[in-house]
């Protein structure tokens, strides 16, 4: 597997590698994942917070190659954070999006077997029963 050389983004916000999954990163892995935020016209300002959310994502396959993710791994992850009550539905949104960025960067077989709109209706309805004042 490829291990990422050490870069730093222009931004400053990329962290080291502590588990498998970040450590198998292609080297470009976060160059693309940007230029997939840009094609997604989000806003520079969040890109950090969606870099967060997929390095949290990463980390938590401490054991495993990313190549080795499976849907189950990636369904299993989202419920975990929508059960975890600690995020805000627009939030789990970004997570969301941020945990599809990742599949899309790397052409993950599991990127078209998760039922994404699932997920960002939940997020919807979240924040409908939550509204933020």
């Amino acid at each position: 597997s490829l291990r990422i050389k050490h870069h730093a983004l222009n931004e400053g916000y990329y962290m080291k590698p502590r588990s498998s999954a970040l450590n198998t990163l292609p080297y470009q892995f976060w160059d693309d994942f940007i230029k997939n935020l840009d094609n997604k016209r989000i806003n520079n300002k969040l890109h950090r917070w969606y870099i967060m959310r997929a390095e949290a994502f990463l980390r938590s396959f401490d054991e495993k190659m990313l190549e080795s993710v499976t849907v189950d791994d990636v369904v299993q992850y989202l419920q975990k954070l929508f059960t975890s009550k600690q995020l805000s539905g627009w939030q789990l949104a970004q997570a969301v999006d941020a945990i599809q960025n990742v599949g899309l960067t790397v052409r993950a077989t599991w990127l078209s077997e998760v039922d994404w709109g699932f997920f960002k209706a939940s997020c919807r309805e979240l924040e409908a029963d939550h509204p933020r004042k």
